[in-house]
């Protein structure tokens, strides 16, 4: 499938003399942006992704993670600020598509495509969730060794238990809100 654009959920990042570092973990657990990064690196090699829009804020150290991101993959991106949580994400897509029905596709890691779903449906946003991991197990299973190291830290269990609850506040609003969703 040709994607007319794919929004991907920002990455925590900063580059680091030549190095783009990560942020592995953040207060919810695990994060590893660099899965993303990869994955929309594959689908533009393959000519798979007409535009790509990055949705997020700035780096902590105020550097533009749009810039960092192009540099990376070597092609052209396009940002959209959004406040830093995956509901003020998805209203910023739903703002920018408006009546738009192109395919457009949302590139998150596997853990989070529950809570997306739940907020594209919500939104009534025709999106198609893409899974990081399986764009980069498709184009090299070598990948496996790597995702096994990553998802093996304990920060990943944290991430599930924060995303569950953020698929509860969903479920009832009466819930109060894991910090940052």
């Amino acid at each position: 499938m040709i994607y007319d654009r794919v929004f991907v959920h920002s990455a925590q990042m900063a580059k680091v003399g030549d190095v783009y570092e990560f942020l592995a973990e953040d207060e919810h657990g695990f994060l590893h942006g660099e899965i993303r990064v990869e994955a929309i690196k594959i689908l533009q090699k393959q000519g798979r992704v007409r535009e790509i829009i990055v949705v997020g804020g700035p780096t902590k150290d105020g550097m533009s993670k749009v810039k960092l991101i192009a540099e990376m993959i070597g092609g052209k991106v396009t940002q959209l600020e959004s406040i830093a949580s995956t509901e003020g994400n998805i209203k910023t897509i739903k703002n920018y598509l408006g009546e738009d029905k192109g395919k457009n596709g949302l590139l998150t890691n596997f853990y989070h495509i529950p809570r997306v779903l739940r907020l594209i449906s919500e939104n009534g946003l025709r999106m198609i969730p893409i899974c990081a991991e399986a764009v980069l197990l498709a184009d090299n299973p070598q990948w496996l060794n790597k995702i096994k190291e990553w998802y093996g830290e304990p920060s990943m269990l944290k991430r599930i238990l924060s995303e569950i609850q953020g698929l509860n506040y969903i479920e009832d609003k009466n819930i109060k809100p894991p910090k940052g969703r």
